[in-house]
């Protein structure tokens, strides 16, 4: 049985920007946001075990808009 995790609206302010991506990957209307690297990234869009398909039989595409280039 998998346990469900408490959800809570993420709100977003000087503090969490977007990536140049977002408004692209925000299109398909995602069902979920995480925060990383003070970045609002879109973490759902179906569901885990059907985006675990995806990943493993498929293709899948990520905004990595929040990773940060090291030089």
């Amino acid at each position: 049985m998998v346990k469900q995790l408490p959800t809570f609206p993420v709100l977003r302010s000087l503090r969490t920007g977007t990536s140049l991506y977002f408004p692209a990957s925000s299109r398909f209307q995602p069902r979920a946001y995480t925060v990383f690297h003070r970045r609002l990234l879109p973490a759902l869009y179906t569901g885990p075990l059907d985006e675990y398909w995806a990943l493993v039989h498929g293709v899948v595409l990520w905004d990595i808009g929040t990773e940060i280039p090291i030089e």
